[in-house]
């Protein structure tokens, strides 16, 4: 019985240093918002920990995204193959056809 009552201690000790050191760590809180997370997660060990580590996770900045996938800015140009035109035109543009 002591050991289980040792390894549930040591287990919601290490979920809330872990809570406590990811609010502490948290870029998008204020100090004194840390701080209240900190208390909250040590005065509510299993609920308060559960939920400042879901928040925290939903809180993350989204991942790096491939240069495929990033958007193009206003004056960015996409150059085409310059192959014969499929209307038949020149491909200087001008009117002589």
């Amino acid at each position: 019985m002591e050991v289980w009552a040792t390894v549930g201690a040591t287990a919601l000790f290490i979920l809330n240093l872990s809570a406590s050191i990811a609010a502490v760590r948290s870029v998008s809180l204020t100090r004194a918002q840390k701080w209240i997370h900190v208390v909250l997660v040590w005065l509510t060990p299993v609920v308060g920990a559960i939920l400042i580590l879901g928040f925290l996770i939903t809180d993350r900045p989204p991942p790096w995204r491939s240069n495929e996938e990033e958007p193009q800015a206003v004056g960015d140009v996409t150059v085409l193959d310059l192959g014969p035109s499929p209307c038949g035109c020149s491909e200087t543009g001008s009117d002589s056809d």
